[in-house]
């Protein structure tokens, strides 16, 4: 994922998180983020106003 745009990383790591939040901060650690800003940043996700944003 060193390539894909943050936005996507974020998403993924709050897919991750919602199924287990140990998972999902060791991917946010993997990926040098934070689950905080993950969930903060889905208000500013592209992909927001979809149905099947998470």
């Amino acid at each position: 994922m060193s390539n894909a745009l943050d936005f996507i990383k974020y998403c993924h790591i709050r897919n991750c998180n919602w199924s287990d939040p140990a998972y999902g901060a060791g991917v946010a650690k993997a990926l040098g983020k934070s689950v905080e800003d993950a969930m903060a940043a889905r208000d500013s996700d592209p992909a927001r106003h979809l149905p099947s944003c998470l």
